[in-house]
C-alpha cells in the first residue's frame, strides 16, 4: 500500500478532497460555550462562526492528545500502510507536531515520519494534497520528504485581519494596541513563511487587501495559489479577483473555510492567500517539479 499521510484540522483541507486522497485527519478540539467540540465533527464551521462574537467566556482551542495520533497511525498500519507521513502546523504556532512526534516515538518498528511544515492553515493544506497526491502515484517516503521539504520552503501565508480584537480575547496582543488600532481603523496584514509570523499594519481594508496582493507578488513567478477565510466567502473571492493578474494561468485554486481552532484567533472576516512560489532552477530535481505540477492539475480537475 502506498505511504499514507495524516495531517490535523488545522490545514483546512476540505473534506471531499481529504476523501477522495485518503488524507487521515485528526481534528483539534474547540472549546465553546462551557463545551468541548471535535473540530469538525462535532461543530460545524458555521455554527462556530454564528456563535463566536457572542461566546463568554472566548472559544480556546486544544490540541489533539497524543492517543489521538497513536489511534490514527495504528489504524493505517492496520489497513496495511507500508508508512504513514504525518504533516502538521508549525511547532512555533502549536504543540500538535510535538504530540505526533511522541506518539510517532511510541511505535519504533513502523515507520511514521512527522513533518513541521512550518505553515498554518490552507499553508499545509497545500502541502498534504501535494504530498498525497505523489503517495497515491507510488512515491516514495524518501521522495516524499524530498517533495516536502521544496514546498515548505516556497510556501508564503499572507492574511488580512478585519481586527485585533480576537486577537486581544485569546491572549495575543493586549488591550491597548488593540484600542489604538481600533481607534486609527488600522487593519492587521499577518506574513507567514517557515513558522515566523510578522504583523504589518495597513489603515484600511482596501489597503490591507492591496498589500496581500503586493507581497505575492513580489515572490515572483507562482507554482500554485490557494485561499482560506474565516466566513468570509466575499472577501475570498475579492482577494482572487485583485490576484488574478498575479495567478493568471495557474491551476484554480482552492478555496476554503478556516478552521474554528484559527477563528477563534483571527475573527471572523480574516482572508488569506496561500502561495506556492515557482522552484528555483536546479532545485529539486525536474521528476520533482514535474510531480508538483501534476498535484495540482489533477487535484483542480
Amino acid at each position: 500500500m502506498p505511504v499514507k499521510i495524516v495531517t490535523d484540522s488545522t490545514s483546512d483541507i476540505p473534506p471531499a478532497l481529504a476523501a477522495q486522497l485518503d488524507i487521515t485527519v485528526v481534528p483539534c478540539y474547540v472549546n465553546l460555550d462551557g463545551r468541548s467540540y471535535l473540530d469538525g465533527l462535532e461543530l460545524t464551521r458555521e455554527a462556530f462562526y454564528t456563535r463566536l462574537p457572542s461566546a463568554r467566556p472566548h472559544p480556546t482551542t486544544a490540541a489533539p492528545g497524543q492517543a489521538a495520533f497513536l489511534t490514527a497511525y495504528r489504524a493505517l498500519f492496520d489497513r496495511g500502510a507500508d508508512a504513514v507521513l504525518s504533516i502538521h502546523v508549525a511547532a512555533s504556532l502549536s504543540s500538535i507536531v510535538n504530540a505526533a512526534r511522541m506518539a510517532a516515538a511510541e511505535q519504533p518498528d513502523l515507520p511514521v515520519r512527522v513533518v513541521d511544515s512550518g505553515q498554518l492553515s490552507f499553508g499545509i493544506g497545500i502541502q498534504v494534497l501535494a504530498a498525497a497526491r505523489a503517495a497515491a502515484q507510488g512515491a516514495s517516503l524518501d521522495d516524499l520528504l524530498a517533495l516536502l521539504s521544496s514546498l515548505s520552503a516556497r510556501t508564503f501565508t499572507f492574511a488580512s485581519l478585519t481586527t485585533l480584537e480576537y486577537l486581544r480575547r485569546s491572549g495575543r496582543v493586549s488591550s491597548l494596541r488593540t484600542q489604538l488600532a481600533s481607534l486609527l481603523d488600522i487593519r492587521p496584514v499577518m506574513k507567514l513563511h517557515a513558522g515566523k509570523v510578522i504583523m504589518e499594519v495597513a489603515r484600511t481594508r482596501r489597503r490591507a487587501l492591496e498589500r496581500v496582493v503586493s507581497l505575492a507578488a513580489s515572490l515572483g513567478p507562482l507554482e500554485a495559489v490557494g485561499f482560506a477565510h474565516a466566513n468570509a466567502p466575499e472577501e475570498a473571492a475579492a482577494l482572487r479577483e485583485r490576484l488574478a493578474p498575479v495567478t493568471a494561468g495557474l491551476p484554480d485554486p482552492v478555496v476554503t473555510t478556516a478552521t474554528p481552532a484559527i477563528g477563534a484567533h483571527v475573527g471572523p472576516g480574516a482572508v488569506c492567500a496561500v502561495c506556492l512560489a515557482a522552484e528555483v532552477p536546479g532545485q529539486p530535481s525536474p521528476s520533482t517539479v514535474e510531480r508538483i505540477r501534476q498535484t495540482f492539475k489533477s487535484l483542480t480537475g
